[in-house]
């Protein structure tokens, strides 16, 4: 079975080395829809969504060529990396004892061996098998009385043979209450009655530039690169403030799977510094629902928001406190 399953998962592979990703979507609910495993089937549907989207995008004509190129090379370099993981998968759950026959009839004559053998010893010795298994008694020692042979035979009979003794009664005592007994000594502390469930790990969000995150500055032509770094599959907004004052919307509930989780990722292509010049801003958010959406204009392939920052900010916050909104800013100059 897990050949098979190799087998299969290697043909996929194949589709996406030659660029048939479409035919890759169809065919993964036969692999993924067996599976127990829910962050896999998680992991699929944003892929698959995230590809749709892209799909959408070229034949509405709102994305260039070589961005729809670089960003479906992205997405197929995260379909190997999460077909890897399935392919680890599959091979753990074949090689489960779980997996393989249990040897039940080996199992069944060794013990009917067992037990003759215990019956033949306990034949020859004059035991049964319930002696044999049975707690041993304690015997009872008697007295020798003098001068008698007819005493001594059958005082040697009744020391040879065990006397069972009468049962004793066992006395049970109720359990104390160690809650009440506590209480009743004066103690302050509190018994748990269950254990605590175990805390989940806080949603996390980090970004920085191709200079780091702090006392930022770039030169005119120079190249500027934004990087962000999540532990949670989730949406990304991404705002950038230019110098006077115009708003651009980088990215609007940009899928972030599994495989691009706990790793620095970069945001588009790459930009080169430009005028105008001076302080910028760039504004990350993550949570795991779409965004209000925001009134924008495209210009030069670029969607300029038209609401001013403020607006922009609150919408974007709107759901802050239903749903772990997370929020990053970095500041950064430009000069010529």
């Amino acid at each position: 079975m897990a050949e098979k399953s190799k087998s299969n998962l290697k043909s996929l592979k194949d589709l996406v080395a030659q660029n048939k990703t479409q035919q890759v979507f169809k065919e993964l609910p036969n692999y993924v829809t067996p599976l127990k495993d829910q962050q896999h089937k998680n992991t699929m549907v944003l892929l698959s969504n995230r590809w749709k989207k892209l799909r959408t995008d070229k034949i509405n004509d709102v994305i260039s060529e070589r961005a729809y190129q670089q960003e479906n090379n992205r997405i197929n370099q995260s379909l190997l990396e999460w077909l890897d993981e399935m392919n680890l998968d599959a091979a753990l759950v074949a090689d489960t004892p779980s997996a393989k026959s249990i040897p039940w009839k080996k199992i069944l004559t060794t013990f009917g061996a067992t037990i003759a053998l215990l019956a033949g010893i306990a034949e020859v010795t004059g035991y049964s098998l319930r002696d044999l298994f049975a707690a041993k008694e304690p015997t009872e020692v008697v007295s020798e009385p003098a001068n008698s042979v007819t005493s001594n035979i059958a005082d040697t009979v009744k020391t040879l043979i065990p006397i069972p003794k009468k049962p004793v009664k066992k006395v049970v005592t109720p359990p104390v209450d160690k809650p009440a007994e506590q209480k009743k000594a004066g103690s302050t502390s509190k018994v748990l009655e269950e254990p605590l469930p175990e805390k989940k790990a806080s949603f996390h969000l980090d970004i920085k530039t191709n200079k780091g995150a702090n006392n930022l500055v770039f030169q005119e032509s120079e190249e500027l690169r934004l990087f962000f770094q999540v532990n949670r599959p989730c949406l990304l907004r991404t705002i950038y403030k230019l110098a006077d004052g115009s708003l651009i919307l980088l990215d609007d509930d940009r899928e972030v799977n599994t495989p691009e989780t706990k790793k620095w990722v970069e945001l588009g292509d790459g930009f080169e510094v430009a005028p105008p010049f001076g302080t910028e801003e760039l504004y990350v958010f993550a949570q795991e629902k779409p965004f209000p959406k925001l009134v924008v204009e495209k210009i030069d392939g670029y969607a300029y928001i038209k609401e001013g920052l403020p607006n922009a900010l609150r919408k974007t916050r709107g759901l802050k406190k239903k749903n772990n909104l997370l929020e990053k800013k970095l500041q950064l100059t430009t000069k010529k």
